[in-house]
C-alpha cells in the first residue's frame, strides 16, 4: 500500500493485531500466534466480543484445527453445532418467506449472511448470522410488510419516527414462535436512501442457487463485496465488525478472474463512496493477501466525492463510540446533505431537511421532535447496556 491511499482507520476501526492474526489463521492457514490463541480461548469461554465469537465455527475446518489445545477444539465444535442448528431454522423460515412472496408475485432479494452462507462458504455454519436480510423494490414494500405479518412476524421499532426510505433503509420484524428476525430492506444500503440508488443492484441481481428457493434472488458477487465493505467498515453497537473482512476475502477468492471490478467502480460512483471502498479493500488486500488489483484501489481512492459524503461516513462510524446529541445532530446534518446531494449552509435549509425527514410542518412540531430526540435512542441505549452486561 502506498502512502497516498486511504487507510481503514481513517473511517472506521481496524482490527487489533491479535484479531488480524486470527483472521490470517482462518483465511491463509497461518500458524496460531499466542495472542490469537488467547482470543480463541476468550471466545470459547464467552468473554470475547460477539464479533469474535462468531468466528469460532469456521475454525473447525481450518488446516491447523488439530494442533489447537483440546479444550479449544471442544468449544469450537460446540459452536459449530449451535450455528449449524440455528441455520436450519433460518433456512426453513427463508423458504417459507420465498414461497409466500412467490405466490404473491413479490420479488425477494436476500442480502449479506444467508446467501453467502449458501453460496460462498464451504459450509453454512461457517457464516453465522443473527437474522435474515431481505430486500424488495420500494414500490412493493407495503405489500411485503403485509405478507410478513400474515406469516406471523411483528414489526420491532428501530428508532423514533423511523420512515423507510427517508430516515432508515430497513424495518425489523420478529417471528416469536421461531425466534427468527427479518430485516426488510426498503433500500439495500443504509448510506444511500435516494431514489434510484439501488438500480444497479437490482439490474445485476442473480438467482439464489439453492434447492426450493425458486424465484429468490441475491446480489451479484461484485455487489456483495460493495455491501460488505459499506456495511462493515465501522464498528457496530453490538459487536466488532469483523465478518465483512472474511466475506470480501471469500467472495473474491471464490470468484477469481471472473470477478468484474468495473461493477464495483460503477457502484462506487453511484454511491459516492470510492475512498471508503479503497480503504476497506486495501485493508483486506494487505491483511489477508486477497487478490485485489492495485489499480482498482487507486482509482477508487481518487474517485470524486463530496466533503459531506466523507464526513458522513466518518461520523456514522463514530456513532458506535459516541452518541451525544451533538454528534447525532451532526450526523443528521451530514446525512441530509448526502441524501439530497447538496450542501446545507443556512438555518432555513436545515429546517427544510428536518421537515422532510420528520414529517413536520410547523416550528412547534420541529421543537417536539427535537425534544424526543434529545437523549440517546432507547434501542441504542438498550444494546449498549446488553454489551456492557456481557463484558462485565
Amino acid at each position: 500500500m502506498t502512502a497516498e491511499l486511504p487507510r481503514l482507520s481513517e473511517f472506521g476501526d481496524e482490527p487489533s493485531p491479535e484479531l488480524r492474526d486470527l483472521l490470517r489463521m482462518i483465511a491463509l492457514g497461518a500458524p496460531a500466534s499466542p495472542d490469537a490463541l488467547i482470543l480463541i480461548a476468550d471466545a470459547v469461554a464467552g468473554r470475547a466480543d460477539r464479533g469474535v465469537t462468531r468466528l469460532l465455527p469456521i475454525l473447525r475446518d481450518m488446516s491447523g484445527f488439530g494442533t489447537l489445545p483440546v479444550p479449544l477444539q471442544t468449544g469450537i465444535l460446540a459452536a459449530h453445532r449451535r450455528v449449524n442448528a440455528r441455520f436450519v431454522v433460518l433456512d426453513h423460515m427463508a423458504r417459507q418467506v420465498v414461497a409466500d412472496f412467490r405466490a404473491a408475485d413479490l420479488p425477494a432479494l436476500f442480502l449479506k449472511g444467508f446467501p453467502l452462507a449458501l453460496t460462498a462458504y464451504a459450509c453454512p455454519a461457517h457464516r453465522p448470522m443473527g437474522d435474515l436480510d431481505l430486500a424488495v423494490p420500494a414500490a412493493d414494500f407495503a405489500r411485503a410488510t403485509a405478507r410478513l405479518e400474515a406469516l406471523g412476524f411483528e414489526e420491532k421499532p428501530v428508532g423514533v419516527g423511523a420512515v423507510p426510505g427517508i430516515t432508515t433503509h430497513a424495518l425489523s420484524f420478529h417471528h416469536a414462535e421461531s425466534s427468527v428476525a427479518v430485516d426488510l430492506h426498503y433500500h439495500i444500503l443504509g448510506c444511500s436512501l435516494w431514489s434510484g440508488a439501488d438500480d444497479g443492484f437490482w439490474a445485476e441481481a442473480v438467482p439464489l442457487d439453492a434447492p426450493k428457493m425458486d424465484g429468490a434472488l441475491t446480489l451479484a458477487p461484485e455487489h456483495h463485496v460493495v455491501q460488505a465493505c459499506l456495511h462493515g467498515y465501522a464498528r457496530s453497537v453490538l459487536q466488532l465488525s469483523v465478518r465483512w473482512i472474511l466475506d470480501v476475502h471469500t467472495v473474491l477468492t471464490r470468484q477469481g478472474a471472473s470477478f468484474r471490478w468495473e461493477r464495483v467502480e460503477a457502484e462506487a460512483a453511484r454511491h459516492r463512496c470510492g475512498p471508503i471502498l479503497a480503504a476497506a479493500l486495501g485493508y483486506v488486500a494487505e491483511a489477508l493477501q486477497t487478490p485485489i488489483p492495485p489499480g482498482v484501489i487507486g482509482r477508487l481512492a481518487r474517485a470524486p466525492v463530496r466533503p459531506y459524503d466523507l464526513d458522513y461516513f466518518r461520523e456514522t462510524a463514530a456513532l458506535s463510540h459516541r452518541t451525544s446529541f451533538v454528534h447525532r445532530a451532526r450526523r443528521f446534518w451530514l446525512a441530509s446533505q448526502r441524501q439530497s446531494d447538496r450542501p446545507i449552509r443556512s438555518p432555513q435549509a436545515l429546517l427544510n431537511a428536518m421537515e422532510e425527514q420528520w414529517g413536520c410542518s410547523s416550528i412547534g412540531g420541529l421543537l417536539r421532535q427535537l425534544w424526543r430526540r434529545r437523549a440517546e435512542p432507547a434501542w441504542l441505549r438498550d444494546k449498549r447496556a446488553a454489551v456492557s452486561a456481557k463484558v462485565g
